[in-house]
């Protein structure tokens, strides 16, 4: 289906993030050049440098969802065995930030919609009142989570269309976040 009109977040989170994958870059390798100052290219962090990725990824989806620096270093030294000072991680929250700055215009905008008690969209439509108590830890954590899960399960009617028209015969079983599960045929199980 097509989306919401009344989606308004789109320009600001698509433009944050568009030249990272129009470019075809690592997204969590981009962080870490960007905000760790890790010094390759985004694609050359997870070989060259697995550890700092992976303590990019933990800042990529811990920091839009309203983590604070206490708790993004306890993350990050229990995720990844790497220790970074509450002082650290504040100046890596202001850093990513300062990469991202369409992330935390994003991030303003739907909190100030929470907190002035107006309904939130998904990009397909879904509506959402959020309790403004709850506004910074959890409004972009559900449009971002919602949309991606109304994607998923838009995404399947088209599978489903496609495998009809292939004659395939496969069974939708499970879906997990961003994982599909499907029983079919051994001989379908490469196409499906």
């Amino acid at each position: 289906p097509p989306r919401s009109t009344l989606f308004p977040y789109t320009t600001l989170f698509r433009s944050a993030l568009t030249q990272v994958f129009t470019d075809g870059l690592d997204f969590y390798g981009s962080i870490a050049v960007n905000v760790l100052g890790t010094e390759c290219t985004p694609n050359e962090v997870k070989e060259k440098f697995p550890k700092d990725r992976k303590v990019a990824k933990e800042i990529g989806l811990s920091i839009l969802y309203g983590i604070g620096a206490q708790k993004l270093s306890s993350i990050i030294k229990k995720r990844t065995g790497r220790i970074f000072s509450k002082e650290q991680c504040a100046r890596i929250i202001k850093d990513y930030f300062t990469a991202y700055p369409k992330l935390e215009q994003f991030r303003k905008y739907v909190i100030n919609k929470i907190e002035n008690g107006e309904i939130l969209r998904s990009y397909y439509g879904r509506q959402f009142r959020i309790d403004p108590a709850k506004s910074f830890s959890t409004g972009t954590n559900t449009i971002i989570q919602s949309t991606a899960s109304d994607a998923c399960l838009f995404s399947q009617l088209q599978v489903a269309t496609e495998l009809n028209n292939l004659g395939i015969a496969a069974e939708l079983v499970a879906l997990i976040h961003d994982e599909v599960i499907y029983q079919c045929n051994p001989e379908d199980a490469k196409e499906v």
